[in-house]
């Protein structure tokens, strides 16, 4: 995980929970970022997973690139801090359907997939949305101010192609992306800042 001025990038797989004044930054399509943050401790962490899951044994290491086990890392780095899953807020991003030319409206892309994991981990944690971003297309850059508690996420959609929106009818997931807080358009940017 390199870290510059500019903060501590998260590649595919990486994860990072910080005690300290740290700035999270990555880049997803497909991908999911699960931003956590302790309100009252002003601590928290962010995972980047490539895929939902997968069929592990007891023997194998957990690995950041799974869903279920990138969560299981920050979780573990709660406990050493001494808190709870529970008294957490989640933001959630990415998910993106990054060819809607070849998956068309479906909802067996892996953005798709990767979406609902995080929204069922979450929930299986007790863990409160606070924000999400997740599906449409195209990719997001997402900043996270551990410290401050602020997520800040500019959305670069795709075109679609005329021929899938028809059989869609615009009514799918490379249109129907879903930002809780406000609508992102086109390269444009949000912020959601915690309480």
């Amino acid at each position: 995980m390199p870290t510059n001025r500019l903060g501590i990038f998260l590649y595919p797989g990486d994860y990072r929970f910080d005690r300290k004044s740290a700035r999270l930054r990555t880049l997803l399509g497909s991908c999911v970022a699960i931003a956590l943050w302790h309100p009252r401790l002003r601590i928290g962490g962010m995972c980047h997973f490539l895929l939902p899951g997968r069929v592990r044994t007891s023997s194998m290491p957990l690995d950041g690139n799974y869903a279920d086990e990138a969560l299981a890392l920050l979780v573990e780095q709660m406990a050493a801090a001494g808190t709870f899953p529970r008294e957490y807020e989640a933001r959630l991003y990415g998910g993106g359907n990054m060819f809607p030319e070849m998956d068309g409206c479906d909802k067996n892309s892996i953005g798709y997939k990767n979406a609902e994991a995080a929204k069922q981990l979450v929930n299986n944690y007790e863990i409160r949305i606070k924000a999400e971003s997740l599906g449409g297309n195209g990719r997001r850059m997402v900043d996270f101010d551990v410290a401050r508690g602020t997520v800040t996420v500019q959305h670069n959609r795709l075109s679609s192609e005329p021929a899938q929106c028809r059989r869609c009818g615009n009514r799918a997931l490379c249109h129907g992306g879903v930002s809780r807080s406000d609508a992102v358009g086109r390269g444009s940017s949000i912020s959601f800042v915690g309480d």
